[in-house]
């Protein structure tokens, strides 16, 4: 999902790559939310731009920022001429992803504006009307930090740096000895743009809290020009801190359409297709590339950090409404703990955000999909104890990971039935398990696998069914299991979810045994031969002619109609016992491949009330069990795993 990777089923989806796209869509202003919404004071939706939670993580620990501003040299000679408060701000000032657009990073301007600069500055527009303590003063009260009650009655602190900066940048720098008299802040930012109701034409600025109150800051010899230049530059300094909020909960930060991102860039590195669209819940995402500038984010730290890959996901939701943003991240919240086991091996969301009315979450970047991970990075890996250790433990990750999301208990002291709640995956494939790299690692095969795109998963509070109907979700046809096609109802459960897990574990096998090549042997052995029902009841394979694991045959009903029963496609059944039969297959192995075979490859019946209350196929618990066991085999039995 958030990878950039190419295609490696001949039959399947579309091949992808990293998306390089403007991130703000077409379509201005934000979107009408329910009142109920409007309403809402979630403690986790960040209104300050993360200035709140910026203040937090400097007075938890001082972290140097490794951004360094580059000089913008344009071939001229340098003088030694000392360059103005206003030049060196400009000359601060970053550009980001999208042309034009810069911003001021945090820790830079509080470099660049201290107290003795400000003193200077001032002297030059006050000295002939002020005192020198008088500017002395004034300096003292524009960098030091001021106390005050917000509107939810917490202590905070303010500065009238930000607007000293505005003002320096448009040349109005006389103009803050009105901002201080009337108190107007760095924490009153932005201001807002509106017209005035006597002169259509001409615009003020007024608190964004209270915009039917003039502001006195602003005289008569404030010129349109000077309002404007005001009202665009005051975004430069104000762009948005993400973090994770108390507990390491997943912040939303409500953004207006001209906030700047602290998007630094945007890479593209493999030469592939610069779009890439997923389509799941009748809905579409874009999935982008970012570095976000180090100033701008406390990410580093957030139990991904072993990865080399320091750049983020961006994922925009195709829907604008706040209800559907909501049922997208219910499930990533509830796993976006990297410090609980059972979530190392599930991706964790780090923040949202709305932009332009559109919804977006924010991911660290992988540096590879699992499928991509065995074509391209590890083609042909070495069958020796480590690799076979590294693939015991991921596998038991990926299936702890499956496990978390098909059970999920409350925090609550006495756990009750009603406070268990059920949720599926709904689309495990190689392209949904992410792989993040270790730094300094030998070989290839290091690093974490983690289970990505289980927003799409449905919760449910019923002890006994997760189902949702299969037009709900965009499921990968290779892995589809076959009661999609022999069911009625077309239902998708945990059951699904273990269906589809043999197939990514048998795939993983044969990679592991023979490589990419022997990847897209078993692809084309799957490829069915004949697609279509003949009247004469011939054989019809799999839906989509899909390169799945199971085969459907035809079987008359009363009535001259035909019905259809499932089985384990025989390609993939001699393909099993060709693994079996390998002389790479060790002891390890074999139990792997005979538990997906017996255990997870399993035809259940035709029969709605038994899709999940069966037993026909392992649960994700047994499984997780039984992989636990292999990986204590493979750590301690000599001969065992290798």
């Amino acid at each position: 999902m958030f990878v950039m990777q190419n295609g490696g089923q001949a039959s399947q989806t579309k091949a992808s790559a990293a998306v390089i796209a403007p991130f703000r869509g077409t379509e201005g202003g934000l979107p009408i939310l329910p009142e109920k919404h409007r309403q809402r004071k979630d403690p986790t939706d960040i209104t300050d731009f993360g200035e709140s939670l910026y203040s937090k993580a400097r007075r938890a620990r001082s972290r140097r920022s490794s951004f360094s501003i580059p000089p913008r040299d344009d071939g001229r000679r340098r003088t030694k001429t000392k360059k103005t408060l206003q030049d060196r701000l400009f000359r601060a000032l970053v550009p980001t992803h999208e042309s034009g657009k810069e911003f001021f990073p945090k820790k830079v301007l509080s470099a660049i504006v201290n107290r003795q600069c400000v003193y200077e500055e001032l002297s030059k527009h006050l000295a002939d009307s002020h005192s020198e303590e008088m500017i002395n003063q004034y300096a003292k009260r524009i960098c030091d930090k001021t106390e005050y009650i917000d509107d939810n009655g917490v202590r905070k602190t303010t500065r009238f740096l930000k607007i000293f900066v505005i003002l320096v940048l448009i040349d109005k720098t006389p103009a803050i000895t009105k901002f201080l008299e009337i108190g107007l802040s760095d924490k009153d930012l932005p201001l807002q743009y509106v017209a005035r109701a006597d002169k259509q034409s001409s615009r003020e600025l007024r608190l964004s809290r209270d915009p039917e109150k003039r502001l006195k800051c602003f005289s008569k010899q404030w010129k349109q020009l000077h309002i404007r230049n005001f009202e665009t530059y005051q975004w430069t300094t104000i762009s948005p801190f993400f973090a994770k909020g108390e507990h390491k909960k997943v912040s939303f930060y409500k953004l207006k359409d001209q906030t700047i991102l602290p998007f630094i860039s945007i890479n593209q590195n493999d030469g592939r297709s610069n779009a890439r669209t997923l389509e799941f819940e009748g809905g579409f995402s874009r999935v982008f590339k970012v570095d976000i500038h180090p100033d701008h984010h406390n990410f580093e730290g957030d139990g991904e950090k072993q990865s080399k890959n320091k750049s983020f996901a961006v994922k925009g939701l195709h829907s604008r409404d706040r209800e559907d943003f909501d049922k997208e991240v219910e499930m990533l919240k509830r796993f976006s703990d990297p410090s609980v086991p059972a979530h190392k091996h599930l991706i964790s969301l780090l923040a949202t955000y709305q932009h332009f009315g559109t919804y977006f979450l924010i991911f660290h970047w992988a540096d590879a999909d699992l499928r991509r991970y065995w074509k391209d990075v590890n083609p042909n890996p070495v069958m020796d104890r480590r690799t076979v250790k590294w693939v015991a433990q991921q596998c038991k990750g990926i299936a702890e990971g499956v496990c978390a999301i098909h059970q999920y208990t409350s925090s609550s002291l006495r756990p009750q039935p009603k406070n268990v709640t059920f949720g599926h995956h709904g689309d495990i494939k190689p392209e949904n398990v992410l792989w993040f790299s270790e730094p300094n690692h030998e070989q290839t095969a290091n690093g974490t696998l983690k289970l990505s795109d289980f927003g799409l998963a449905a919760l449910s509070m019923h002890q006994t069914r997760s189902m949702q109907p299969k037009s709900k979700l965009a499921t990968s046809l290779a892995y589809q299991a076959p009661e999609v096609d022999t069911d009625g109802t077309h239902a998708i459960g945990r059951s699904y979810d273990i269906w589809t897990l043999g197939c990514l574990y048998l795939e993983f096998i044969t990679w592991l045994m023979g490589g990419w090549d022997l990847v897209g042997e078993f692809l084309f052995f799957r490829i069915p031969q004949d697609v279509e029902l003949g009247q004469d009841g011939t054989t019809f394979y799999g839906s989509n002619q899909a390169p799945n694991f199971y085969v459907l045959n035809p079987v008359k009903i009363p009535g001259g109609k035909w019905n259809f029963t499932a089985e384990v496609k025989p390609a993939v059944s001699k393909f099993i016992s060709r693994l079996l039969a390998d002389a790479k297959c060790t002891d390890f192995l074999r139990d792997f491949i005979e538990m997906i075979r017996d255990d997870l490859l399993v035809i259940k019946a035709n029969n709605r009330q038994k899709l999940d209350g069966d037993r026909d196929r392992a649960t994700s618990r047994e499984v997780l069990t039984r992989l636990s066991k292999m990986l204590r085999n493979c750590e301690n039995v000599s001969g065992y795993g290798y």
